[in-house]
């Protein structure tokens, strides 16, 4: 009974090439009942099981190896893994990284736009207003001497009549850049204030730097050469008004500042143009 047990167990194929012939000297056992073939039958047992020691050993062998491998397998797959889940989180990062700047750069570039006269590319008047009611407060909160410079473009109207908008339209380009390469100072800002208008605001300045810079705007505008026959010069000259904000005027108005500059840039006008009035 037992040794039918044994025998009906799982055998690789080369275990049960052994166990069959054993089993047929067993079953004979029971039929040949002497001693000689019962010595016989126990020596081949014997054999039996050093076959299977060496089996077991063998297989253990085996499925070590075996093991192992599967080990390093899972070890290299687990490194892969790792290795792909740090690119991919580092691809993502990169992403992010790349859509917030991008994010930045329309929200900076909307903010600028915002702010940008579309054709002359200085600051447009909505940004002017929002510094502008405040300049008497800057001012006095730091002591700061400024200025507001109103320019107006001389018979602009008759430059675009006589050369058509288009030239008009170069002609403020042109005006607008001389006008930012002349007012560079960290505290000044060059607007267009409308049409052929333009406005100068400059904090922390005085009047010999002021005067400086009025005079080089007078003949900057003249080493622009641009023809204008409805000119007495037969160029393009600018008419300026000017107002010093200092502490006598701290206490003054937005729209009394701006109504005194406009008036400054009236009496330039009256006085032959191509010329400025503090």
């Amino acid at each position: 009974k037992n040794w039918k047990f044994y025998n009906n167990q799982y055998k690789t194929d080369k275990e049960r090439i052994v166990i069959d012939k054993i089993d047929k000297f067993i079953l004979a056992t029971f039929e040949k009942n002497t001693k000689e073939y019962y010595q016989f039958v126990l020596k081949q047992i014997s054999l039996l099981i050093e076959h299977e020691i060496y089996s077991a050993s063998t297989q253990r062998k085996i499925f070590l190896n075996d093991y192992n491998k599967v080990k390093q397998y899972l070890l290299y797959n687990q490194i892969a893994i790792i290795i792909f889940i740090v690119l991919f989180m580092i691809f993502m990062i990169f992403l992010i990284i790349k859509n917030n700047k991008k994010q930045e750069y329309l929200i900076e570039k909307y903010k600028q736009d915002s702010i940008t006269d579309g054709l002359t590319k200085l600051y447009n008047r909505k940004y002017f207003d929002t510094i502008f009611d405040d300049i008497t407060i800057i001012s006095s909160d730091n002591n700061w001497v400024s200025a507001f410079v109103m320019i107006d473009i001389d018979f602009f109207k008759q430059y675009n009549d006589t050369y058509g908008h288009d030239a008009g339209d170069e002609a403020l380009k042109s005006v607008a850049k001389m006008l930012d390469k002349t007012f560079k100072n960290d505290f000044d800002y060059v607007f267009r204030l409308g049409g052929e208008e333009f406005g100068i605001l400059a904090f922390d300045t005085n009047i010999q730097i002021l005067k400086e810079n009025l005079n080089n705007v007078k003949i900057n505008i003249s080493k622009l050469n641009i023809e204008h026959s409805a000119s007495a010069t037969n160029l393009l000259t600018l008419s300026m008004g000017v107002v010093i904000i200092n502490e006598d005027s701290y206490n003054s108005s937005c729209k009394e500042l701006y109504k005194l500059a406009d008036g400054k840039l009236y009496n330039s006008k009256e006085n032959g143009r191509d010329q400025y009035t503090i």
